[in-house]
């Protein structure tokens, strides 16, 4: 009974690690080595409407609701494409 048992888990370790190594070798064909996401997915939005937002005096709140981002994001954003003299930088 005990010789039982102890194949049917080496047999359920075996396919265990069949499916390891088929998810990672999928992963590895869709670009990753170890299956994590690479990176952050880009955040969509017209980023010309965060300057023309910021000129007309909206807060960053304001901008960020209208344009469905965060609010950091939309900083960020209006802090890469604002005129250099413009620019007020970041905290941190």
């Amino acid at each position: 009974m005990i010789a039982v048992a102890a194949w049917i888990a080496k047999q359920d370790r075996v396919r265990i690690s069949e499916r390891v190594r088929a998810g990672l070798s999928r992963a590895r064909a869709q670009g990753t080595g170890s299956g994590k996401s690479v990176g952050r997915p880009k955040a969509i939005f017209r980023r010309d409407q965060v300057l023309r937002l910021r000129e007309e005096g909206k807060s960053w709140r304001q901008i960020a609701r209208e344009c469905g981002a965060g609010v950091t994001t939309v900083r960020r954003a209006y802090q890469s494409s604002a005129p250099s003299g413009a620019v007020p930088k970041l905290p941190g």
